[in-house]
């Protein structure tokens, strides 16, 4: 009687062993069909050949051999796939970096919009190939969106989304540098002529032409600046965006706002200095408060620099104050139209003397025989 419960015992015992590793292998396909979801494709691989070790140990734990000559080979293929994308999407990444340089062009608007370009040719081609790279190899649809979640997949869409914009970032904010300190120069430069300007006003030795030719520097130098500002507001020009923080910043930090504000005090006095000037002048003074106002609301959108409306408003009304000398009309009608017509009645009046002159005598009355 013991000897029956113990065979018994040890049929339960090997049977049920027998059923927990048939489990298993179950189990590690579930697992490993799992980790292709999450785009682990290493983990899965792993699962793959230790099912298949296990069921080639004991062809019993897949009788029906669906697991062996079906479903693990395809869930490895699948996965051998993934691990081959993953080496020629990564082979991409570490090509395409040290290809994407951007050459040194002097600060403007031109190369802001050069650098824009080949950012986005860049970014485009990396997406490009790598998408190319996707449709060489088969997957089936429901491992598709699993590639998205492979580390490498990641990385190169982030360096075309983001890394090739950081790195012309680093760009801008040397454009941005190199215009702030250009612009900061000249503006020393101008205050240092303008205080030796005012200097040479109030002594009695300077002459006239040494004057004239620092007035002549000062006008010089006041351009430069204002086409340094022209150019720093052409960058800025349309909406804020991520790649052009760093250049914003740059400029926040170079304290452009004292520099603005300096060359609007300055127009004002400029302005508030002519005393008359003539209409094509006076168009070229409302021309140049136009660009310092648009120049205004792209800093204070761009956050560069405050609001300068109360300075505008001064130097708006410094330009009103400017009297304008308005030529004498050229009456066509006392210059042109009266002497001709003098001219017309003179030539009248002639004609109809010579003729009055020249008309025949009558001829003599005939004489009567007596």
């Amino acid at each position: 009687m013991k000897n029956v419960i113990r065979f018994w015992i040890v049929f339960f015992i090997l049977l049920l062993g027998y059923n927990l590793l048939a489990q298993d292998i179950e189990e590690l396909y579930e697992q490993a069909k799992s980790a292709l979801l999450l785009g682990d494709y290493r983990k899965a691989s792993t699962m793959i050949a230790d099912a298949q070790q296990r069921i080639l140990l004991d062809p019993n734990l897949d009788p029906n051999a669906a697991y062996a000559k079906k479903l693990l080979p395809r869930l490895e293929k699948t996965a051998d796939n993934m691990a081959e994308i993953a080496k020629a999407l990564d082979a991409l990444y570490q090509n395409i970096q040290p290809s994407i340089v951007f050459p040194d062009l002097p600060p403007s608007r031109e190369a802001v919009d050069q650098y824009t370009s080949q950012a986005k040719s860049a970014s485009q081609q990396l997406l490009t190939r790598r998408d190319s790279i996707l449709a060489s190899y088969e997957l089936d649809p429901e491992f598709r969106e699993s590639i998205r979640k492979i580390e490498v997949y990641t990385q190169v869409e982030h360096l075309a989304s983001v890394g090739i914009i950081q790195q012309l970032s680093g760009k801008f904010t040397q454009i941005a540098s190199v215009l702030a300190d250009s612009l900061k120069s000249v503006d020393k430069r101008y205050r240092d002529l303008t205080a030796q300007l005012e200097k040479m006003k109030k002594s009695a030795t300077a002459g006239k032409t040494e004057r004239e030719k620092l007035q002549k520097q000062l006008a010089q130098l006041s351009q430069e600046r204002l086409n340094y500002m022209n150019t720093i507001s052409e960058m800025l020009i349309g909406e804020p965006k991520p790649e052009n923080e760093q250049m914003r910043t740059a400029l926040i930090d170079n304290n452009i706002e004292n520099v603005f504000s300096g060359v609007i005090r300055n127009e004002i006095k400029r302005v508030q200095e002519i005393t008359e000037i003539d209409s094509s002048g006076y168009k070229e003074l409302v021309k140049q408060y136009d660009r310092v106002k648009n120049y205004n609301r792209i800093f204070s959108k761009n956050n560069i620099s405050a609001d300068q409306a109360n300075l505008l408003i001064q130097y708006e009304a410094a330009i009103k104050g400017v009297k304008v000398i308005v030529p004498e009309k050229f009456n066509i009608w006392l210059w042109v139209v009266l002497p001709l017509a003098v001219i017309f009645l003179i030539v009248i009046i002639y004609l109809l003397t010579t003729r009055k002159s020249q008309k025949p005598a009558s001829p003599p009355a005939a004489k009567t025989t007596p």
